[in-house]
C-alpha cells in the first residue's frame, strides 16, 4: 500500500486551500481524492465503539485518519471490519476530533457494504445536539457499495462539533462492513476524484454501475474517457422524521423480506428499500405526503397508503402496520377503486394507482395466471351492462400489458349485472354505497404457469 500526501500553504491566507489524498491498492486503479477551500478534519481519537476487534488489522482505529483504502470491492485490514453476529442488527462508534467547529457536512467512508444509519452531532461537553437519519434509496441490483459518503446537513450547526456517534445497521448482504475514516468540514465542500487507468484489471464494482460522464484533463487519461464508471463519492440526504412500518398478517407470519416503494406527493420522486424477514422497515422521511405500496412474490400488494409528515416535530417517528394479504389460489380480490368514464371503457385518472396495485402483483408473481372479472350495478340495460363491462375487461388487460405484464397471464371476463353481491337488483331502488358493492373488479389465480 501507498499514501502520498501534498500540503500547499497559501502565505496570504489562513485558509488551507488543497488537501490531496492520493491512495493505490495492488488490485485496483489509482484514486486521487481533492478537497478545495476549507479545512476537512478526520477524527483522530476513538470515545468508544460497541464492537471492538483485536489485534492492529481491521480494528476500530483504523477508522481515524484520512481514508487510506477506499473504495475497494473487497475487505482490507486498512479499515475497520464492523461484524454483525447472529441476531445482531447494529453498532456505533464515536469518535473525537482535535479542533471543535461548526458542521455544515459530514464525510464517512464505506469501504464496503452499505450500513451507515444515523448520525448524532455532541458538542465541546459532549453534549447530545443533533441526530441524524440517512435517507437512502437502495439498490436491488447492487448491493455492495463501495462509497465516501457526503452527509449534508440541513444548516451548519450553532454550536461547536467536537465528537460524533455514527450508528451502522446491519447491510442487505453479508455479516459485515467497513469504514475507513470519518470527517467534518464547515462548509459543503465537495471531494472532486479521479480513477486512472493502470495496467490492471479493474474491479467488478467499476464496471456494474453507470453513472454520468465527467470532464477530465486532456493530459490526463482516466476511466471516465472510456467508460461510465461508478461515482464513489456520494451525497446522502439526512431526514427530519423517520417512518417505522411493519407489514402484517393475521394468519401467518410474514418471514420474507417485503419490498417497498414510497412516492412523495409534492415531488413525485420515489424511492425502494427491502423490509425485514419479519416485514418490519424504518426510513428517513422530509415534511411531505407519501403513497406507500408493499409487493412480493407470493402476496398481494398493498392498496396505497398515505403516510403524511407534515407538521412533525424534528426527529419525530411515524409508526404505521400494513396489512398484507398472501396471493394464492381459491382466493378471490376484490377492487373497488377502479372507475370508468360513465357509459365508457376509458378508466378514470383516479383509477391508475388502484391498478397499480394489479400491475404490482402481476410483476411480482410472473407464473400466475389469473382472471379478471369486471362487474356492474343493475341499472341500465342488461345487455348493454354485459357489453360494456367486457368492453372494460379488455381495457384494463391492455393497460396491464402495455405495463409489461404478459398476455398470456390474463383472462378476462365482463359479467355485467349477472353476478349481483345484494339485492340491489333491477326495479329495486338501492342507495349509492349499495351500487357500488356491485360495481367490482374481482381477481382470482386460475393456476400457475410452468
Amino acid at each position: 500500500m501507498k499514501i502520498c500526501f501534498l500540503l500547499k500553504n497559501n502565505l496570504y491566507s489562513s485558509i488551507i486551500p488543497i488537501l490531496f489524498l492520493l491512495f493505490s491498492f495492488c488490485s485496483l486503479p489509482s484514486v486521487s481524492i481533492n478537497a478545495q477551500n476549507t479545512q476537512i478534519q478526520w477524527a483522530n481519537t476513538i470515545k468508544v465503539c460497541s464492537n471492538e476487534n483485536d489485534g492492529n488489522s481491521f480494528s476500530p482505529k483504523k477508522t481515524l485518519g484520512q481514508p487510506d483504502v477506499t473504495p475497494m470491492d473487497k475487505p482490507s485490514p486498512e479499515a475497520w471490519t464492523v461484524k454483525f453476529p447472529k441476531n445482531f442488527t447494529e453498532t456505533s462508534i464515536e469518535v473525537i476530533f482535535d479542533e471543535a467547529i461548526r458542521t455544515r457536512k459530514v464525510f464517512i467512508a464505506e469501504n464496503l457494504g452499505i450500513g451507515l444509519k444515523t448520525i448524532i452531532l455532541k458538542d465541546e461537553e459532549g453534549k447530545e445536539q443533533d441526530v441524524y437519519h440517512i435517507n437512502e434509496n437502495y439498490d436491488f441490483s447492487l448491493r455492495l457499495k463501495a462509497k465516501i459518503s457526503h452527509v449534508i446537513l440541513y444548516k451548519k450547526t450553532d454550536y461547536f462539533v467536537k465528537s460524533i456517534r455514527v450508528i451502522i445497521s446491519k447491510p442487505f448482504m453479508g455479516s459485515f462492513c467497513q469504514i475507513d475514516g470519518i470527517g467534518i468540514a464547515s462548509e459543503d465542500v465537495a471531494l472532486d476524484y479521479e480513477v486512472k487507468i493502470n495496467k490492471l484489471q479493474l474491479p467488478k464494482i467499476l464496471l456494474q454501475t453507470p453513472t454520468t460522464k465527467r470532464k477530465v484533463a486532456k493530459q490526463t487519461k482516466t476511466i471516465a474517457t472510456e467508460k461510465n464508471i461508478t461515482t464513489y463519492f456520494q451525497n446522502r440526504e439526512v431526514s427530519k422524521y423517520i417512518l417505522q412500518g411493519k407489514f402484517i398478517n393475521d394468519t401467518v407470519q410474514i418471514t420474507k423480506e417485503i419490498k417497498v416503494q414510497l412516492i412523495n406527493l409534492s415531488t413525485n420522486d420515489s424511492l425502494t428499500l427491502l423490509t425485514e424477514k419479519d416485514g418490519s422497515f424504518q426510513i428517513g422521511l422530509d415534511e411531505a405526503e407519501y403513497l406507500l405500496f408493499g409487493f412480493q412474490q407470493g402476496y398481494l400488494a398493498t392498496p396505497d397508503t398515505k403516510i403524511s409528515m407534515l407538521g412533525k416535530r424534528m426527529n419525530e417517528i411515524v409508526r404505521v402496520d400494513i396489512p398484507i394479504r398472501i396471493f394464492q389460489e381459491s382466493e378471490t380480490y376484490l377492487f373497488y377503486d377502479v372507475n370508468f368514464d360513465i357509459n365508457s371503457d376509458s378508466i378514470d385518472v383516479k383509477s391508475h394507482i388502484a391498478l397499480q396495485q394489479i400491475f404490482m402483483t402481476l410483476r411480482e408473481n410472473p407464473h400466475a395466471l389469473v382472471q379478471i372479472e369486471v362487474h356492474s350495478d343493475a341499472r341500465g340495460d342488461d345487455m348493454y351492462n354485459l357489453l360494456l363491462t367486457e368492453k372494460r375487461a379488455t381495457r384494463i388487460a391492455r393497460y396491464l400489458e402495455s405495463k409489461g405484464i404478459k398476455h398470456k397471464q390474463l383472462i378476462t371476463k365482463g359479467l355485467g349485472e349477472k353476478e349481483l353481491k345484494n339485492r340491489c337488483v333491477n326495479g329495486v331502488r338501492c342507495d349509492n354505497s349499495s351500487h357500488r358493492e356491485n360495481r367490482r373488479i374481482e381477481m382470482e389465480i386460475v393456476k400457475y404457469l410452468e
